[in-house]
C-alpha cells in the first residue's frame, strides 16, 4: 500500500471515529423546530432541499423573513440550458408552495469543488447578511461530490464568521449517523408533493419513493411513522469535521 494511501486511510479512520464518538455521546432525540427561529437552508442543487429536508420545510411557518434557501447551482439566465431553466422553474413552484425566499448562486452543477474557496466566501457573506438561528446543510461525507464540496465550504465559511447558532446536517445520497430525528409523520405527504414538483428529476429516478422509504425506516427506531434524520452540532464541531475532510 502506498504511503499516500495509508495517510488518507488514517485520516478517514480518525474522522469516522471522531464522528462516532460525538454521535454516541448525544442521544437520538425526537424534536420539532422551535417557533420564531430564522433558518438558512443550503442546497447544492434544486431538489436537494426537499429530498433531504422537505419535512422540515413543511413544518416551518412559511414566512419569507424567517426562511431562506440558498441554491448553490442553477439559475434562470438566458444562457442557461433548458434543463437548468426547467429545474429553476420547478424550484420556484416549491418556493411558492412552502413560502420562503431563495437565491441561486449559479455555481456549475457537477463542478462545485473547483470554486470551493469562492463558495466559502459567498456563504460567509450570506450568513452575515442573513444571520440564522439554524443552518441546514448536507453532511460533508454525503456520497455526491457537489454535496461534499458544499458541506466542506459551509465549514470554511463558518471559520470566517462568528456564528453561534446550530448546524443541522441532512442526508441525501447516503445515510449519516444521526443524533436527532424530526417527526414528519403528519407532513410526509406534503414532502412527497414537494419532491414530485421536480418532475424533470423524478421522471428519471424515483427520489420520493426512495427518501420516504428511508424516512419510514428512520421513524421505526423512535416509534413514529416518518422521521427525517439529522446530525446536529455547533459551529466548532462542524468545522472540526470539515477540516478533517480537507486533510483526507
Amino acid at each position: 500500500m502506498r504511503l499516500s494511501h495509508r495517510i488518507k486511510q488514517w485520516g478517514a479512520d480518525r474522522l469516522l471515529k471522531a464522528t462516532y464518538r460525538v454521535t454516541q455521546r448525544m442521544p437520538l432525540e425526537v424534536v420539532q423546530p422551535p417557533p420564531g427561529a430564522k433558518w438558512l437552508v443550503i442546497a447544492p442543487h434544486n431538489d436537494d432541499e426537499v429530498i433531504g429536508a422537505g419535512g422540515l420545510l413543511s413544518r416551518l411557518p412559511g414566512i419569507p423573513s424567517s426562511l431562506c434557501v440558498l441554491f448553490v447551482t442553477g439559475n434562470e439566465d438566458a444562457d442557461a440550458d433548458q434543463d437548468t431553466k426547467t429545474r429553476w422553474q420547478e424550484s420556484e413552484q416549491v418556493r411558492q408552495i412552502v413560502g420562503f425566499k431563495s437565491q441561486h448562486l449559479a455555481f456549475d452543477d457537477g463542478a462545485v469543488e473547483r470554486r470551493a474557496d469562492e463558495l466559502s466566501r459567498v456563504l460567509a457573506s450570506k450568513i452575515k447578511e442573513y444571520p440564522p438561528d439554524f443552518i441546514i446543510t448536507p453532511f460533508p461525507t454525503d456520497h455526491h461530490r457537489d454535496h461534499q464540496a458544499v458541506g466542506v465550504a459551509v465549514g470554511q465559511a463558518l471559520s470566517q464568521v462568528d456564528y453561534q447558532g446550530e448546524i443541522w446536517c441532512y442526508e441525501i445520497w447516503s445515510t449519516i449517523w444521526p443524533n436527532m430525528l424530526l417527526d414528519i409523520s403528519d407532513v410526509w405527504e406534503k414532502k412527497k408533493q414537494l419532491i414530485e414538483t421536480y418532475q424533470s428529476q423524478v421522471c428519471a429516478l424515483p427520489y420520493g419513493e426512495a427518501i420516504l422509504g428511508l424516512n419510514r425506516y428512520r421513524g421505526l427506531k423512535a416509534g413514529i411513522d416518518y422521521a427525517e434524520a439529522y446530525y446536529r452540532c455547533r459551529s466548532k464541531q462542524y468545522q472540526k469535521i470539515t477540516n478533517a475532510m480537507t486533510r483526507l
